[in-house]
């Protein structure tokens, strides 16, 4: 069935699954953004069908906390953002 869907990848992974820290991924993303970036952040869904990635429990409030900060940041270095276009 075609839902006129198209698969679409990040290119900055903070790696935030690993809980290093809010402030080790705000530093990652700063340092990874360019232009036409997609920034990956996790939100720690899981179902009982699911283990919880490397790094320990589902619990988000770091990439949370992160998120904060570096948004932002990036708005005020002229970054827009928007959605995947075609």
């Amino acid at each position: 069935m075609d839902l006129g869907l198209r698969p679409v990848s990040w290119s900055v992974d903070p790696e935030d699954w690993s809980n290093p820290g809010a402030d080790v991924i705000v530093d990652r993303v700063l340092a990874e953004a360019r232009t036409g970036s997609i920034v990956l952040n996790h939100d720690g869904c899981l179902t009982p069908e699911f283990l919880p990635a490397r790094g320990g429990p589902a619990g988000r409030s770091q990439t949370v906390a992160a998120v904060r900060p570096y948004l932002p940041r990036l708005v005020d270095a002229g970054y827009r953002f928007t959605g995947p276009t075609a």
